[in-house]
């Protein structure tokens, strides 16, 4: 009897040992194949990466250029960071303090300083005739809100308007309307709380777009 279970004991023991085996096999097969696959998503995304530049390139015809955020489709020439919308054509240069955030219906983008005093916002309007019939009825209503204006020039495909409101809080602003084509307006602005307004923000990225920055 002592015999007998004996013998069952270490059936058990050998089953035991076995299981363990085989599972611990299974969890290092797993492991092995996780390692793998990641292996291969990393080649994957890396030749889709090298791709999407290599077409940048050729698209852009610059051979320098590299990608900063490929989900974002941010570019960088030299020193130079940007955003290039190809439904408009245009380049918008960004400023290493701010990041770029996008609207869901691609009706809008804007560029937020890291520390959201100041922001510079793009978007797209049906022409607006009011804006380039000299009426000055924009920059009226500007002043009827409370701005004092210190630039407003207009000619026949842009306007430039800028000016401060006091209040609680004093904030400028500073906008640029393009007459994009025959039925669109390209709209950009920039505001900022009054003591953090920078001169170089409106010279670098808003004089400058919608154009190659480089």
């Amino acid at each position: 009897m002592k015999k007998k279970l004996s013998t069952i004991g270490i059936l058990l023991i050998a089953i035991i040992i076995v299981f363990f085996s085989y599972r611990k096999y299974q969890q290092s097969k797993t492991t092995d194949e996780n390692v793998i696959n990641m292996a291969v998503d990393r080649i994957m995304e890396r030749e889709e990466n090298d791709r999407m530049l290599q077409f940048v390139r050729e698209y852009l015809n610059d051979s320098t250029i590299q990608i900063v955020d490929y989900e974002k489709s941010i570019l960088r020439k030299d020193s130079i960071c940007f955003f290039y919308d190809t439904e408009w054509d245009t380049y918008l240069v960004i400023p290493d303090s701010f990041y770029l955030t996008l609207a869901i219906d691609s009706s809008s983008m804007s560029l937020i300083s890291e520390s959201e005093n100041e922001k510079i916002k793009i978007w797209t309007t049906p022409r607006n005739a009011e804006i380039w019939d000299g009426s000055k009825k924009l920059e009226n209503s500007l002043i009827e809100a409370g701005f004092t204006i210190e630039e407003n020039k207009l000619t026949d495909s842009t306007f430039v308007i800028s000016g401060h409101k006091n209040g609680d809080i004093s904030h400028y602003s500073y906008m640029k309307v393009i007459a994009f084509s025959d039925s669109i307006d390209l709209f950009i602005a920039y505001r900022a709380l009054s003591e953090y307004k920078q001169d170089t923000i409106i010279r670098n990225v808003i004089e400058q777009f919608p154009d190659k920055p480089f």
